[in-house]
């Protein structure tokens, strides 16, 4: 047991590591690329600030060992969670089923910039079923799908085999 007590810290941190290489990547293509995410991009990363939150608690001195596991399990869920919300998300880039109302750019400009001023809701926002970058022709919605699904996946197995 001691030695599961000791590995628990390095679990943690790769899991605090992975969020913020994640985090950092989406971060970086917005600020840096000029790269806009829709809504559901901004969805997709707040699992990973929950996972990340929950590793930083993880290092707080004298939490039982029963709650450090239990945290790397929900960690590990709400990444899934992100990769739930890509698979939604790659299925309205590809025609599967449609997307929310916020995700669609149906607004028409206004003719004047009279108009322009008394519409103070009027918002161009970045549309969820076009792709505004990919990569070998999957989008980033693709990409966290799969990085979300087998990380989060990896760290329910790590919580659930290694921590008990």
């Amino acid at each position: 047991m001691s030695i599961l007590i000791g590995k628990h810290n390095f679990i943690c941190t790769v899991i605090m590591i992975t969020c913020l290489v994640v985090l950092g990547s989406a971060y970086s293509l917005e600020y840096f690329m000029g790269v806009k995410p829709c809504d559901l991009c901004i969805y997709q990363r707040w699992p990973w600030w929950m996972a990340f939150m929950l590793s930083i608690i993880t290092h707080f001195p004298n939490l039982p060992y029963l709650w450090i596991s239990r945290l790397v399990r929900v960690a590990g869920l709400s990444i899934i969670i992100s990769g739930v919300i890509a698979l939604y998300h790659v299925g309205i880039e590809f025609d599967w089923w449609g997307g929310p109302s916020t995700c669609t750019n149906n607004d028409t400009l206004p003719a004047t910039l009279y108009d322009l001023h008394a519409s103070n809701s009027f918002r161009l926002t970045t549309r969820c079923d076009e792709v505004p970058w990919s990569i070998f022709g999957f989008s980033l919605a693709s990409y966290n799908w799969v990085i979300s699904t087998v990380i989060g996946a990896a760290i329910l197995m790590v919580g659930v085999k290694k921590l008990n």
